[in-house]
């Protein structure tokens, strides 16, 4: 019953979060600390362990984010990157959630979740990445996470959180929408 409360109130922070970010507001990034706090203890004890430590860096992301966007007055300015820079991306992610998956497969109980365990904590961090930095595409990125993170909270029964991933998924395309409308020349050029 303790986690299904957890859930409860982590699911809802969460869902604050993404409809601040998708608005482009600093107030996001404090919904984001605290959810991240209730399901650093879920996913422990459902026994995804890269994605507990993940709910650290989304932590210390929070802070930098708030403080980066709190300077901004109103809607936050949104950028985009090249093709070549999202290539560069996407492998670093590919190499790096291969070697975690080893880790975690040697390491810990994990089993097969090792693999889609590390592509989301790897995958999350380079997302957040993008999305502290206000790169449009980092949407994208997310709606490919959130598909996986639901498959794997469905496979452990985590309902409530496969829910929440299921609806990160379809707001990411409305969170991408909506940053589409205030896009910016592209960061790189």
């Amino acid at each position: 019953m303790e986690i299904v409360l957890l859930e409860i109130a982590g699911a809802t922070t969460a869902m604050l979060y993404l409809f601040l970010i998708s608005q482009r507001s600093w107030t996001a990034w404090p919904a984001c600390i605290i959810s991240s706090c209730l399901y650093m203890a879920i996913f422990w004890s459902s026994q995804l362990y890269a994605e507990a430590a993940l709910q650290l860096f989304f932590i210390g992301m929070g802070v930098v984010g708030w403080r980066a966007w709190a300077r901004i007055d109103g809607p936050a300015r949104v950028v985009s990157l090249s093709q070549r820079e999202h290539q560069v991306t996407m492998v670093i992610i590919a190499v790096l959630t291969l070697v975690l998956a080893g880790m975690l497969y040697s390491s810990t109980p994990a089993g097969f979740y090792a693999l889609p365990d590390a592509f989301v904590l790897v995958g999350s961090i380079a997302a957040t990445f993008l999305t502290v930095r206000r790169v449009t595409e980092n949407w994208y990125y997310w709606m490919v996470i959130n598909g996986v993170s639901a498959l794997v909270y469905a496979s452990k029964g985590i309902w409530l959180t496969c829910a929440l991933g299921a609806m990160y998924l379809c707001l990411s395309v409305r969170g991408l929408m909506m940053w589409r409308a205030g896009e910016s020349p592209k960061a790189s050029e």
